[in-house]
């Protein structure tokens, strides 16, 4: 468990305002927020942010990056000084652009979730400051440091489709293992629908790595392991097998391929419609990519399979094509809309005065 409070003074003189009146302290929102290696995601509990894990700290070399859905910020006031980043898809082109898959998920985690916090706050309200608290999913103990400059007062440039500055006063940060989320976003399910109240394991499979997680009956954590790769280990092998004169295809290339859809199909085509198709070779290593994941899950989390009653599938893993027919075949479920569900579950954690779980 990660709780950490900030109660900064703020003066209209430090932050420079436009208009140097006192600024009007809106009323505290909640926030549960998920920074993976695929996706960045978050809540307000009424409204939902999504971006791809890819970020720039430059100007795009041409316009797709700009033309898209990205977020774009800048940072104007913040400890994290002079950041401004551009995050989301078609910029997987430029040299510059970072993947969170990479190791940069540390570095860059502070700045993606305040991009996430930008789209989710009321537009056009340059003279208030809302408080905001937050609840968010780190794979380990040791990512706890880098949360340290989401604190605080940062003023922020939202260039996105809001157009508009913002800013927010970051007074509470509690950090969760990646995968609770979704435990707390079933139990919640279950309850709401008068379900008898069951223990359960989670292995949640995000981009960059697969979790397991456990909850029992009393919504108490079993326990959580961070284990292996996740999809992107998939989508290497599938790319280094399409090597082309010399020169293997990317991942992100595959990635766009297994998880572009056109009339409920994947197009298994590079890039989405590259047309070179790789169809046969993904279910060729679809089936090994999973069951290596199984394997190592009942060989470091035993202990946590053998308290849960039930067994889930969640993460963008869960929802490639193929995954839930081999998931149902060992024994595991898969839940619906995983990523709504976890920064959801992280949004009912936000909420909660004590905290009981610790990554």
């Amino acid at each position: 468990m990660l709780v950490e409070h900030n109660h900064q003074q703020i003066t209209s003189q430090s932050v420079g305002y436009a208009d140097h009146s006192k600024p009007q302290i809106a009323k505290t929102i909640r926030i549960g927020i998920a920074v993976g290696g695929g996706w960045i995601k978050a809540t307000n509990g009424q409204q939902e942010v999504k971006a791809r894990s890819l970020v720039l700290e430059s100007e795009p070399l041409d316009f797709f990056g700009i033309n898209s859905q990205n977020w774009y910020i800048e940072l104007l006031n913040s400890a994290i000084a002079g950041k401004f980043v551009y995050i989301g898809d078609k910029v997987d082109g430029d040299p510059a652009t970072k993947s969170l898959a990479n190791g940069e998920k540390g570095n860059l985690y502070p700045v993606s979730a305040l991009a996430a916090i930008a789209q989710l706050l009321p537009k056009n309200t340059p003279h208030k400051i809302y408080d905001v608290e937050i609840a968010c999913s780190i794979p380990t103990q040791r990512m706890k440091g880098d949360l340290t400059l989401i604190k605080g007062h940062h003023l922020i440039k939202n260039s996105g489709k809001s157009g508009n500055n913002v800013q927010i006063n970051i007074t509470r940060v509690v950090a969760h293992p990646e995968g609770f989320g979704t435990c707390v976003a079933i139990a919640n399910s279950m309850k709401s629908q008068s379900v008898a109240a069951a223990s359960f394991a989670v292995m949640d499979s995000g981009f960059a790595n697969t979790t397991i997680t456990g909850l029992d009956a009393e919504n108490t954590l079993l326990g959580f392991k961070s284990l292996t790769p996740g999809v992107a280990k998939l989508y290497e092998t599938i790319a280094g097998r399409l090597n082309k004169n010399g020169h293997p295809a990317t991942i992100e290339e595959v990635r766009l391929g297994a998880e572009t859809f056109v009339d409920d199909q994947a197009t298994f085509e590079l890039r989405g419609h590259g047309g070179t198709n790789f169809e046969a070779l993904y279910y060729e290593e679809l089936e090994r990519w999973f069951d290596a994941r199984i394997s190592a899950i009942q060989t470091g989390a035993q202990s946590i399979l053998d308290r849960a009653q039930y067994k889930y599938v969640a993460g963008g893993g869960s929802q490639l094509p193929g995954v839930k027919e081999l998931a149902k075949a060992r024994g595991y479920g898969i839940v619906s809309n995983p990523q709504e569900k976890e920064v959801h579950g992280l949004w009912l954690l936000a909420h909660q005065v004590t905290q009981h779980c610790n990554p």
